[in-house]
């Protein structure tokens, strides 16, 4: 089998780290790559050694045809411009496979292209299942990709008389220990809003809310964190996500809820939260919602999502919370809550627009940079 991995960054290259792996001890799987970051080509040929052969360019129609599988592996608005690269250059029988997240839109953006090699897949791995570490250049980065990427793990496919079957696909991932799982780009879609894409849209609305406040705390801990609110993949799957918009709503709901008692009582007296503190009476508040909205949900695929990775994104905001709470006076808890509602606002509102979505993620990100800032002396108060 020979396999092209077309994006070689963290999820590209635990793929091919898993597939080097299976290598060992049975039948030889060749693999190649390709990534439009030169930088990257040449710090994975050093460093995962799992490349049998690392394109300078985009391969040309001579070396895709001789391909089993194309495993893409880049951010979803990239998808559509590769597909139709690749639609009259793959072999009649290579599997075109991506691994994109929000499976609604790159379903779409495929098919249409290679609707006789299309083969969707979705890896439910989470942060912790990359060995997330607080590394900051992603070419010293390799050590933390994961060669047990697909191992016990659901993988979920979207069989269609539109897509092809994958038997290869199919056949290297059951190799590679993973469990497939077949559903609709639909329920998948509303699955992963709530257990994937809302807490990282959560801890960039977080981060932003702190980005409008005087009080500016910064912990370098949540480096790679912060970081990854940049990554190109997670504009694509913001924007315009009608999946993400709702369970925002259910999610302000409860919010609200926390609010009053907040209010009322100027202390969180729910006895379901365990509060040694304010901060961990927040962090546990967020965690629970999130998982009872998705124990709410009635869907067939529910328990074989993410579990609770969604924790390595909530989680990381928190001793940055302790620290403004203890910069603040008693008030702050308040404070915080209403700065983060009116977030969750500005973030559905400009989740519609790329460039303000844009700048967004961008503010939010800048709270956490290492590199001197001003900052603002307004609040959303």
């Amino acid at each position: 089998m020979k396999v092209l991995i077309w994006g070689c960054g963290r999820i590209g290259g635990s793929i091919a780290k898993s597939i080097n792996a299976l290598n060992k001890d049975e039948k030889k799987i060749e693999i190649d790559g390709y990534d439009e970051n030169p930088t990257l080509d040449s710090g994975l040929a050093s460093q995962l050694g799992c490349f049998s052969k690392l394109h300078d360019n985009m391969p040309d129609s001579a070396s895709l045809s001789e391909y089993d599988v194309i495993f893409i592996c880049t951010p979803i608005d990239s998808f559509e411009n590769i597909a139709k690269y690749l639609q009259d250059k793959v072999g009649d029988k290579t599997e075109v496979v991506d691994v994109g997240s929000r499976k609604s839109q790159s379903v779409d953006l495929i098919r249409k292209h290679l609707p006789n090699n299309y083969f969707p897949i979705h890896p439910m791995v989470g942060g912790s299942a990359l060995n997330v570490t607080n590394k900051v250049t992603i070419v010293s980065d390799y050590e933390g990709f994961s060669a047990q990427f697909f191992d016990k793990k659901t993988i979920f496919t979207f069989p269609s008389s539109q897509t092809c079957q994958g038997a290869h696909t199919q056949e290297l991932i059951e190799r590679l220990g993973g469990r497939l799982v077949n559903t609709t780009t639909q329920e998948h879609d509303s699955i992963c809003a709530l257990t994937s894409h809302l807490p990282q849209a959560l801890a960039a609305v977080f981060w932003f809310s702190f980005s409008q406040s005087s009080i500016h705390p910064k912990d370098k801990s949540f480096d790679f964190t912060s970081k990854k609110i940049l990554d190109p993949m997670w504009l694509p799957i913001f924007l315009n996500n009608e999946f993400i918009a709702q369970r925002f709503k259910e999610f302000q709901i409860e919010l609200q809820r926390l609010k009053t008692l907040h209010l009322k009582d100027n202390a969180f007296n729910d006895q379901e939260l365990v509060r040694p503190t304010e901060v961990k009476a927040l962090e546990a508040f967020i965690v629970k919602t999130i998982e009872n909205l998705k124990n709410s949900c009635d869907s067939p695929i529910r328990d074989n999502a993410c579990g609770r990775g969604y924790q390595v994104f909530i989680e990381a905001g928190f001793s940055l919370l302790e620290q403004y709470i203890a910069q603040a006076d008693k008030k702050s808890l308040a404070l915080v809550l209403h700065n983060f509602t009116n977030a969750i606002d500005i973030f559905l509102s400009v989740m519609k627009n790329q460039e303000q979505l844009r700048e967004f993620l961008e503010e939010a990100h800048a709270c956490y940079d290492y590199k001197p800032i001003l900052t603002k002396n307004t609040s959303l108060d």
